[in-house]
């Protein structure tokens, strides 16, 4: 069962459960005894009964099979037994114990799926052998080929329980959907989840996959793991195109989801995502994109310093599209654009920092390539902080703000600018400015060389442009300060500064730029 992936811009192609088996009498049996099972599936708003029967050869109910449904002894051992290729797997409601890892690679079309079903693990000192995972279905060097794992509850909320629940690796036709993992990971183990298409032309689906509970600092923990646990994780190994869909994650001591490499692509459509400390999502790959999605930063624990919102880096094409970045206790930047990003495109995002000390919105560093971002809003209530900064460094690509509004009441403690261009070639297009609650609240600062301002309404408490670089070109702007301040201040550091077609209230403060020449601006 293969699951196709278009481009973000073409419609999804539904998944094709349609494959003909020939089934044997042993087969069959199996299947009618089994058929009343079916799988309870609440993907998305609709609820939907459905079986997955006729897409396997062999059908069996793991009870029948011998395993406890009432969490007396481990189902481990009757998972080995079953595991079969072209099998299913069926899990009647119950609540089911493993104090081993059960560990099936290379297969083809295996299925996991349950009607109610509870996993329960043992504690981290009860746990026999490798104590990290529960499933691990697939290994990079011998991946299985079609899975399709859905419905299950894996209940943490005993002390030290906390594992790795799904440990996934295929070339191809993953499925998972339908996870619930309940209570904080807590034993300084790996995280819940991590999941890899190892095949440049295989793809998968991780559907409503949720550990809402997040994660324990192995601080306080029996696990030793550096920080604590990550929430899912793609890895080095993967090379296909993977989706993330409506999935959850709390808080977690490492990231959220964490992409961590630049080979493959990796899709997150919709989903919540909280309170991670380094990044509650960090993507990387190629042409891997962030759609609908809500990251929300409001708890900071001991160790949680630097909570950013997402985190781009490690690959080419990454984006952002009609995000809400809503960071209430803001320690870390809504969106940060890292130096191993080759470009990364910014859309349509809603973007609010508060917090009682200075944060920023959109950070791009200084070996970032192109970062664009289009018809976004920044809205700020904190002492400081940028809504958008381009740091100053050796790559000459251009950072674009274009069709976006700042707003909100900041402060001028530090950071006293809506836009800070340190970066040669930022251009600022068509962008709304409105920060009027301190006398000393600018606009923006510009210290880049060959930065470009074109239209927009520049509205701040202090100076609405302050320019230190050369070479900046300014034009059609409407420019004033609630301070009584001029409308764009010049630093005898600038040079080639022009200004044409401009309305600025109280005119231009020229300290001693060099060749300064202005045309047909009006001075209310």
């Amino acid at each position: 069962m293969v699951i196709k992936y278009v481009q973000p811009w073409v419609t999804d192609v539904p998944t094709d459960n349609s494959r003909d088996r020939q089934l044997n009498r042993r087969s069959y049996l199996s299947l009618a005894g089994a058929a009343a099972l079916g799988v309870a599936s609440t993907s998305g708003t609709a609820a939907a009964t459905h079986s997955l029967n006729d897409d396997y050869g062999t059908v069996v109910d793991i009870v029948d099979a011998g395993a406890d449904p009432e969490g007396n002894e481990s189902i481990t051992p009757v998972l080995r037994e079953v595991a079969d290729d072209d099998t299913l797997v069926k899990f009647p409601p119950g609540r089911y114990y493993m104090d081993e890892q059960f560990r099936f690679t290379g297969f083809e079309n295996f299925g996991l799926a349950s009607n109610g079903a509870t996993i329960v693990p043992a504690s981290y000192e009860e746990f026999d052998g490798p104590q990290y995972r529960l499933f691990r279905l697939g290994v990079s060097y011998d991946p299985g080929v079609d899975l399709h794992v859905e419905n299950f509850t894996i209940d943490q909320t005993a002390a030290d329980t906390g594992v790795r629940a799904f440990h996934v690796e295929v070339d191809d036709g993953l499925v998972v959907r339908d996870i619930d993992v309940v209570g904080e990971h807590d034993s300084g183990l790996w995280g819940p989840g991590l999941f890899n298409v190892t095949s440049p032309s295989g793809s998968g689906l991780v559907e409503n996959f949720s550990a809402p509970d997040g994660g324990t600092y192995s601080t306080r923990t029996p696990g030793d793991l550096r920080w604590g646990p990550t929430g899912i994780i793609v890895d080095v190994n993967h090379e296909g195109t993977i989706e993330f869909r409506d999935c959850e994650l709390g808080g977690f001591p490492d990231n959220g989801l964490y992409v961590s490499d630049d080979d493959g692509q990796v899709i997150v459509r919709g989903g919540e995502y909280r309170n991670s400390r380094a990044a509650s999502i960090r993507l990387a790959g190629r042409d891997s994109y962030v759609r609908g999605a809500t990251v929300v930063v409001d708890r900071n624990r001991e160790y949680d310093t630097t909570q950013r919102g997402i985190r781009l880096e490690n690959g080419s094409g990454l984006s952002v599209f009609d995000t809400t970045i809503r960071l209430d206790e803001a320690n870390g930047a809504a969106v940060s654009v890292q130096n191993s990003a080759e470009s990364a495109w910014l859309s349509g995002l809603s973007i609010s920092v508060d917090g009682d000390q200075p944060n920023h919105g959109v950070v791009v560093s200084p070996e970032a390539g192109e970062t664009v971002m289009v018809r976004s809003d920044v809205e700020m209530h904190t002492p400081g902080g940028y809504g958008f900064w381009t740091k100053a460094g050796m790559n000459a690509d251009r950072a674009v703000a274009e069709y976006c509004t700042f707003t909100g009441d900041v402060g001028d403690d530090t950071f006293r600018a809506a836009i800070r261009a340190d970066r040669d070639n930022t251009q600022i297009r068509a962008v709304a400015i409105d920060q009027i609650s301190t006398r000393y609240r600018h606009g923006i600062e510009l210290t880049g060389d060959d930065c470009f301002l074109y239209g927009g309404q520049y509205i701040a408490g202090g100076h609405p442009v302050i320019n230190v670089g050369d070479d900046t070109w300014m034009e059609e702007l409407a420019a004033g300060s609630t301070g009584g301040k001029e409308a764009v201040q010049l630093y005898d550091q600038s040079s080639g500064v022009t200004i044409k077609e401009s309305v600025l209230e109280n005119g231009i403060e020229d300290r001693g730029s060099a060749g300064l020449r202005t045309y047909l601006n009006e001075y209310p």
